[in-house]
């Protein structure tokens, strides 16, 4: 199985040697709650399957994208904020210059 956000092979012998299945799940539970193992390896461990798991990302590609993220992300309340501003002035720019006909026709769409 291909996963995106992960390169290479996939070593989940840790978790998958656990002999007692309820403790197994239990553990593969919790880590996929605090993110520390993704939807495939879940579903793997809990499977108790064989199939190999491989990450189909490009490192150095990933690291970009990444960062880009995080940095968004510090910036995205500000960018939130502009947006609205936006979304605002229109409403009010609608109000202003639309014939009735076309404000019916806009609700309706939405």
């Amino acid at each position: 199985m291909c996963l995106e956000g992960g390169v290479g092979s996939y070593d989940l012998s840790g978790i998958e040697e656990i002999s007692d299945k309820e403790i197994r799940q239990g553990v593969a539970e919790l880590f996929a709650r605090e993110g520390i193992l993704n939807g495939g390896e879940y579903a793997r461990v809990l499977a108790g399957a064989s199939y190999t798991l491989w990450g189909i990302e490009d490192a150095g590609l990933y690291k970009k994208n990444l960062k880009v993220y995080r940095d968004f992300s510090e910036e995205r309340g500000k960018v939130e904020k502009t947006v609205q501003g936006f979304s605002r002035g229109i409403e009010i720019a609608k109000e202003k210059i639309l014939n009735e006909n076309l404000k019916i026709f806009l609700e309706a769409k939405e």
